[in-house]
């Protein structure tokens, strides 16, 4: 697979977001200021991630050659913290910037960027559309792991067997 600069932009099938649209990344003299709020996937939280130098998306805590976090603070009344972390540009780049959000109805909004000299393109794209796109893609880190491989080695056997079943039945 084609990752990184070379893989296909603007996205297909993803709404341009006009006028800026994107407060939680800030391009500085040499550096990018990134902010996502964590707690959970509930309740306004956004987790930033960047495509890493083997095409592997990163969240931007743990990437790799320079993020440092400047700015973090309890926010919103429960378990959330707002973390701003400063990125040297040329870490970032023209790699894909991946923004997952969670609203309190439970929605779910992802946004894929870019990033050109000093300023960013962005686009909202059906959440489904990253599912499926970039489900594979996400660099696992810590005790996850271990869920990630339950994951993969159970449930595409599943599905396929489903799938078989309702061939068989004209479904």
């Amino acid at each position: 697979m084609q990752v990184g600069p070379a893989s296909s932009w603007p996205p297909a099938n993803c709404n341009f977001l006009s006028g800026g649209g994107v407060s939680w990344f800030r391009v500085r003299d040499s550096t990018a200021e990134v902010e996502q709020l964590v707690g959970g996937t509930r309740g306004g939280t956004d987790y930033v991630y960047v495509e890493d130098e083997s095409g592997l998306l990163t969240n931007v805590k743990y990437l790799r050659g320079g993020a440092r976090i400047i700015s973090r603070r309890e926010w919103g009344g429960r378990d959330r913290t707002e973390e701003v972390y400063e990125v040297p540009l040329d870490v970032i780049g023209d790699r894909l910037i991946m923004r997952i959000s969670f609203s309190n109805s439970g929605y779910t909004n992802a946004t894929l960027c870019r990033l050109s000299g000093k300023s960013i393109e962005c686009y909202s794209c059906p959440v489904e559309r990253i599912t499926r796109e970039y489900a594979g893609r996400f660099r696992i880190l810590g005790d996850e792991r271990a869920y990630v491989d339950l994951y993969m080695r159970f449930v595409p056997t599943f599905v396929s067997e489903v799938l078989n079943v309702m061939r068989v039945w004209g479904g």
